[in-house]
This record gives structure tokens, C-alpha cells and sequence, in this order.
């Protein structure tokens, strides 16, 4: 198992990928809270494509690289990493939203009162869910890994969970929309199989899955198209947000290989540094996303194409502009750089 340059660059460009459909995600669903995106639009289709994969890519993602930390830190030092990078941030940007939520409250979609504002992190709400269950996965997979994995013990993780979210399919939609806790143990039930398939494909070298990118291509429009005709309800949908999510990587893999023989080309590089800085945009997107769509509206502007293309920019180009500011703390305290800006400016 190796963790080589192209690996990491396929990696990097999946993310970019990911980040980019999260932030369009959240503000299709943020026009259609608002009313600016009306029901029945055919933009939910692309709303149901997009939450079919985007964020079990980034559990996948999170899993490929998991044993190589784990090789060098251990179990502990996972656990004391995770809090610095996963749960910090979680905390200090939670904090941060709901706060701006609370005092401008004509910039957000929900009601937010103080209680919301003072227990923000817990459970995690709003887009944080994922940083949440993030540190619980790894915790629960850290344990097999402490105690003499091997490969064969976490593919039948990997095929035990992927079956036990088909089968309480039914259960984990219910529980997505009762409490917090019960969304947040779904959540944890739907993407477990995805870090632990991350962990199997790693432990093998992601690159055992090159193939030519129109293949890859074609397998994820035929996973997305099938979806599409399925309900939201199809107990094959995570089969086919297995398929869709291996596909992003094997086309990744395909341009991370093309770059290595042709060069770099501007399209490339700008991909890889926003696939570099995913987590920045991530935690500071919404913020910046909702209060560019409260600043049009003040201005009169409600047309839905101009909110979505100029919202999903700023959503990806804003938390960018944090990076001066990131690498300066990183420069003379990396430690809370890493828990509040998290950002990357070289690949090394």
C-alpha cells in the first residue's frame, strides 16, 4: 500500500468535484427554502442526483489514506488529530454560523434562537453533521485497525455494512428526519460502508482502478441516470452511489495519470487547489453563500439563475480568500491554524 503523488492528485480532484456539487447543493436547497426556486423545477433532479454521492465521496475519500495515518500515529494519536482537525473546527465554525445566523437572521433560511446558537455543536447541525460523524467513523474503524487488522476483516466490514443499509433502507429514512441524534446515527449507518470501501481500495493502491476515463465517465452517467428513474425510496441506491463515487475516482485517477505524461494545464491546477483547500471551503461556504443571496435580494435581484451560478461561485471562490490569512497563523501557530483555518497553498 502506497501513497504516491497521483494517488493524492486523483484524490485532490475528486474532492474539487465533491466541494463543488456540496456548495451547489446547499444553495439550490437554500432558493427553494427561500422561495426563489420553485417546487417541482427539474433543478431537483439535479438536487437528488447530487445527494445520491456527494457526500458518501468524501467518506470514501476519508477512508482511502486512513491506514497510512493510522500506520504512523496509532490509534491515540489518530484520536488527538481528529480532535484538532475534525472537532475543532467543528466547534469553532458552528459557533461561528449560528452566531451570524442569530444576529442577522434575515440572511438565513431557519430560525435561530439562543439555545440554538449556545449548543450549536451539539449534536452537530447544519452542514457539520458530516465533520461529526467523520471523528465517530474513524473511532469505530480505528479499533479494528488497533488490533491486527487485516484485509479480508474490513472487506466483510465493508459488505456487512453496505447490507445492513439496505436492509433498515426503510428505518434510516425515518430516522434521517426525527431528531438530531437519530440523523446523525442514519448518517453514520450510510456512509460507513463508503470509509470502509475507501480502506479496501487503498490497502490494494487506488490505482488498481485505472481504466480509461470515458469508461469511468460512462459508468457514472449510467449510475445517475438510473437513479433518476428510480424513487428516492429504491433500496438500490446505494449500490448505485457505489458505482457513481468509484467512477469519480477512477476519472480522477485517468486525469491525475494524463498529467503525469502531457503536463499541467491551468484547468488542472485550479482543480487540485480547491480539491487542497475542500475543508476551508466547507466549513465558511454557507456563510458566504447566504449572505451573497440575502445581499442580491436587498438589491432586488430574485432571478434563480443568476442566485445559483454567482451563489455556487462565491460559495466556492470566498472562503478562498481566508488563505493569506490561514497561512500567516500557520506560519506562527500551526496548531490552531489547523483547528480554525485549515488551508493549503503547496501540494507538499
Amino acid at each position: 500500500m502506497t501513497d504516491t503523488g497521483k494517488d493524492s492528485l486523483a484524490s485532490d480532484f475528486a474532492k474539487s468535484f465533491g466541494i463543488v456539487l456540496v456548495v451547489l447543493g446547499h444553495v439550490l436547497r437554500g432558493l427553494q427554502k427561500a422561495g426563489i426556486l420553485p417546487a417541482g423545477n427539474i433543478l431537483n433532479e439535479v438536487d437528488s442526483a447530487i445527494y445520491l454521492f456527494h457526500m458518501p465521496l468524501f467518506f470514501y475519500l476519508s477512508g482511502l489514506f486512513f491506514l497510512i495515518t493510522f500506520d504512523k500515529i496509532g490509534y491515540f494519536g489518530m484520536l488527538r488529530r481528529s480532535t484538532l482537525t475534525i472537532l475543532a473546527p467543528l466547534a469553532i465554525w458552528s459557533y461561528l454560523q449560528t452566531g451570524l445566523q442569530y444576529a442577522f437572521p434575515g440572511g438565513a433560511n431557519r430560525q435561530i434562537s439562543l439555545y440554538d446558537f449556545l449548543t450549536a455543536p451539539f449534536p452537530p447541525q447544519q452542514q457539520f453533521w458530516f465533520l461529526g460523524v467523520l471523528f465517530l467513523v474513524m473511532t469505530v474503524v480505528g479499533i479494528p485497525a488497533a488490533a491486527g487488522r487485516r484485509k479480508w476483516l474490513f472487506r466483510a466490514m465493508c459488505a456487512a455494512s453496505l447490507a445492513f443499509a439496505i436492509a433498515a433502507h426503510d428505518q434510516i429514512k425515518t430516522a434521517l428526519i426525527e431528531t438530531s441524534y437519530t440523523f446523525l446515527a442514519a448518517q453514520f449507518a450510510v456512509n460507513l460502508p463508503f470509509f470502509l470501501l475507501g480502506i479496501c481500495v487503498g490497502s490494494v493502491s487506488p490505482r488498481g482502478l485505472h481504466s480509461p476515463a470515458s469508461l469511468w465517465f460512462a459508468g457514472f452517467a449510467a449510475a445517475i441516470a438510473t437513479a433518476s428513474l428510480l424513487p428516492p425510496t429504491a433500496m438500490v441506491r446505494p449500490l448505485l452511489a457505489i458505482c457513481a463515487v468509484l467512477a469519480i475516482h477512477g476519472c480522477c485517477l485517468a486525469w491525475a495519470e494524463c498529467i503525469t505524461r502531457t503536463g499541467w494545464t491551468r484547468f488542472s491546477r485550479i482543480a487540485a487547489f480547491i480539491g487542497m483547500n475542500s475543508m476551508i471551503i466547507y466549513l465558511a461556504h454557507v456563510i458566504f453563500a447566504a449572505g451573497f443571496r440575502s445581499t442580491l435580494l436587498q438589491f432586488g435581484i430574485d432571478d434563480a439563475t443568476a442566485h445559483i451560478l454567482l451563489g455556487t461561485v462565491v460559495g466556492v471562490a470566498a472562503p478562498l480568500a481566508l488563505l493569506p490569512a490561514g497561512t500567516r497563523l500557520q506560519n506562527r501557530f500551526p496548531r490552531l491554524a489547523r483547528a480554525m483555518l485549515p488551508v493549503r497553498l503547496n501540494r507538499t
